[in-house]
């Protein structure tokens, strides 16, 4: 897939030379290009971070940082029920936590 899109910017480039519409379209592939390359490399860093966590082979820094992402992603991904429902449980753990700071007698 790569060299069929390699193919078709050279492609591009060549009919840019007389048409002005061309260089559009050449810039646009090119833009396409850059971003599915940064989408594959940031997958495969992913990928390599997860076989790194799971061989042990991260510092307690690195492995805090990846747990995180890991869980931003995860609740990237949940819809607004869910969203809603975790907002109710933390809320309910801050009032909580709010109740024995001010009185802690009640335990």
């Amino acid at each position: 897939m790569l060299l069929l899109i390699i193919v078709a910017i050279i492609v591009l480039f060549i009919l840019s030379l007389n048409v002005p519409f061309m260089i559009l379209l050449l810039i646009s592939s090119i833009f396409v290009l850059v971003i599915l390359q940064y989408q594959k490399s940031r997958k495969i860093h992913q990928e390599l971070q997860e076989i790194r966590r799971h061989l042990g082979l991260m510092n307690s820094n690195e492995q805090e940082n990846f747990d995180l992402e890991h869980e931003i992603s995860r609740l990237d991904k949940l819809d607004e029920a869910e969203l809603e429902k975790i907002n109710e449980q933390i809320e309910e753990e801050l009032e909580k936590t709010n109740i024995t700071k001010h009185n802690p007698d009640n335990k």
